[in-house]
């Protein structure tokens, strides 16, 4: 007999992250051996790293979105615990993962992405679309001056 057991594990920081995976490598290994059984444990390539927004990044990118769309329109998300493959970008390069709210309850938008009932304010694109050549456009100015 045996036992296959799969699941996510998610952290704020790396470091968390691999704290986690040896406790739970740990755990699982404890409770095999009490058990007179053998537990093999693998993590494979499913730690993505958490998505963690470069400050200078973030408060320019709320700064050119505050400009555009007024301040009261920019919000800060508190922590998210999903897997986005954006963090490795961030990795290599600094940066910042921003979202775009999309929902409207009189179209009926009102639902979340994995929901079968999803639906975008197509009407959001336009300032998504802004939005993205403010950034370039900054970022562009930025990489002439330090020419």
């Amino acid at each position: 007999p045996a036992v296959e057991l799969k699941g996510t594990i998610r952290a704020l920081d790396l470091e968390d992250l691999r704290c986690l995976q040896a406790r739970v490598s740990e755990i699982a290994e404890h409770l095999a051996q009490a058990n007179r059984c053998e537990a093999t444990i693998n993590f494979p390539g499913y730690d993505c790293p958490p998505t963690v927004n470069e400050i200078h990044c973030w408060n320019l990118a709320k700064q050119i979105s505050s400009d555009l769309l007024g301040s009261e329109h920019v919000t800060e998300s508190p922590p998210i615990m999903g897997g986005e493959d954006f963090a490795y970008y961030l990795q290599k390069v600094p940066g910042c993962f921003l979202g775009l709210g999309i929902g409207n309850e009189a179209i009926g938008a009102s639902y979340s992405l994995h929901h079968p009932r999803f639906k975008v304010d197509e009407n959001a694109l336009a300032i998504g679309t802004a939005l993205h050549v403010m950034f370039a456009l900054h970022s562009l100015r930025a990489l002439n001056e330090t020419d």
